[in-house]
């Protein structure tokens, strides 16, 4: 089986590592995206066991996914 972590990188060079930053780039921005919306449809009794506002969800829910 071919390697596919750290010593692929290693093997072949980093000009070969993009597709897999590129995949996780992705990953990151939808679990961002899913968190962000699902953060928005929270009631107000669940925001307070997390300990948030309305208005911290709000600005959290509101920021665009490519942005930490």
């Amino acid at each position: 089986m071919t390697p596919v972590g750290a010593e692929h990188v290693w093997r072949f060079g980093p000009r070969y590592a993009w597709p897999g930053r590129l995949i996780a780039k992705l990953v990151l921005w939808h679990q961002r995206w899913r968190q962000r919306r699902r953060l928005a449809e929270l009631d107000d009794h669940l925001l307070k066991d997390i300990g948030k506002t309305r208005k911290e969800a709000a600005d959290e829910a509101g920021k665009p996914f490519w942005r930490p």
